[in-house]
Parts: structure tokens; C-alpha cells; sequence
């Protein structure tokens, strides 16, 4: 199925028949070939495509990224979503 996506630009609104043009092309004609395992290679790879993000970008350093290698990091950071979910209601 051609979808919208592949070359046409859109401006203004759309009708039914589009949004469903849009949402078949969009999701449901997905092909799952790019996704990857979670191996420890593949982990270690998707950790050091965070550098330039987290170390150049948002100055953190290189240690505080490789914090992010234990699973005491996830774990303490978890345990924080009360919390934070806590003081997102608050200042509603």
C-alpha cells in the first residue's frame, strides 16, 4: 500500500480515508528487521551511543554515564518515580 508518507506533502487537514492511509503506513505496515537483542554487545553499543548526548551535549561527565553500566543505577533511579510522580501532582 503507497502511503502518504513516501514523497507527498501534506498541508491542512485530512479527511478519514488519509488518517487511515496515515496510520496503516505509520504503524501498522512496521517491519520489525531493525529491531536488535538485548545482548550484552548490543547494550554496551546502545550505552556508547550516548556519549555525545549525555557527555558533549548535556556536560555531564564520563563517569557519570558509566554510572549507567550498574544495575544499582537503574535500580535507585526506579525506586525514585514515586517521588517525582508525587511532586508532578502536586503542581497540578
Amino acid at each position: 500500500l503507497e502511503t502518504p508518507l513516501r514523497g507527498e506533502l501534506m498541508v491542512g487537514s485530512i479527511d478519514q480515508n488519509l488518517a487511515v492511509r496515515y496510520i496503516d503506513g505509520i504503524v501498522h505496515n512496521q517491519k520489525t528487521d531493525w529491531i536488535q537483542d538485548g545482548t550484552p554487545e548490543n547494550r554496551r553499543r546502545w550505552h556508547n551511543l550516548k556519549y555525545y548526548t549525555w557527555v558533549e551535549q548535556q556536560g555531564k561527565s564520563v563517569e557519570e554515564l558509566d554510572a549507567q553500566l550498574s544495575e544499582d543505577w537503574w535500580n535507585m533511579h526506579q525506586e525514585m518515580t514515586q517521588t517525582i510522580n508525587d511532586k508532578i501532582k502536586a503542581l497540578r
